[in-house]
């Protein structure tokens, strides 16, 4: 007897508004790392000055991760926390040509 996915009792049935819902979740996400990513660059020239002074959550977190993605050579095979994903983020910030992107805005 061949069952279709529908026909489980375990399967769990998404809806489009579901899946447009989990979408934009992920780019919000996606959007605070950016944020966060950024923010720490800025904070990582201003430190030099001015050293622990920000009070930004997962701030320093960023700055280690910045620091690690600048000598990691492993791009896809990394084990290092968010080094992949965040490079790929990184990458598309500087690549993205469009004014409605709703990541880069």
């Amino acid at each position: 007897m061949n069952q279709t996915p529908t026909d489980s009792k375990n399967d769990i049935i998404i809806t489009e508004d579901q899946q447009q819902h989990i979408a934009g979740q992920k780019e919000k996400c996606i959007q605070k790392r950016l944020i966060l990513l950024l923010h720490a660059h800025k904070c990582q020239r201003h430190e030099i000055a001015y050293p622990n002074t920000c009070t930004v959550p997962y701030c320093s977190t960023m700055k280690d991760l910045l620091q690690h993605m600048i000598k990691c050579d492993k791009y896809r095979n990394c084990t290092f926390t968010h080094c992949f994903t965040s490079r790929q983020i990184i990458l598309h910030w500087k690549q993205c040509k469009d004014s409605q992107c709703l990541i880069c805005q």
